[in-house]
């Protein structure tokens, strides 16, 4: 299990980085979809591998879920809101959620640095 939980992580911080990567371009280089898309997916494999590496096994896509179960393993993933990455989406499992603005992609960026962090360090070294 440890190995799948690793390479969900991996996975996970090549997105975050492409993520930041596009952002980073010029203004009306980025293409904010690739960030939104990417971030969002990193976002699920962080929570993910947290729920895995816990002994749950959880393959919802639904990050509100996902977001849920893994409060009720750790209290401070409470305290993260994903308002701002379901800006545009009816349903949280929705595939075609994108948002068009720089700067509301770069608010999903710093909750999905913010989720690879916690989840880091609550990883089990074993």
């Amino acid at each position: 299990m440890k190995l799948y939980t690793d390479l969900l992580m991996e996975e996970g911080r090549q997105l975050l980085a492409a993520a930041k990567e596009e952002q980073e371009r010029s203004s009306e280089d980025v293409v904010t979809y690739l960030v939104c898309h990417n971030t969002r997916v990193a976002i699920s494999n962080f929570l993910n591998s947290f729920l895995k590496s816990h002994g749950e096994n959880y393959d919802d896509s639904a990050m509100d879920s996902l977001l849920s179960k893994c409060a009720k393993i750790d209290g401070r993933f409470a305290e993260v809101d994903l308002a701002p990455i379901l800006c545009r989406c009816d349903s949280v499992k929705s595939n075609d959620c994108y948002c068009y603005d720089a700067a509301k992609v770069a608010e999903c960026l710093v909750i999905g640095e913010r989720l690879e962090k916690m989840v880091s360090s609550q990883m089990p070294a074993y």
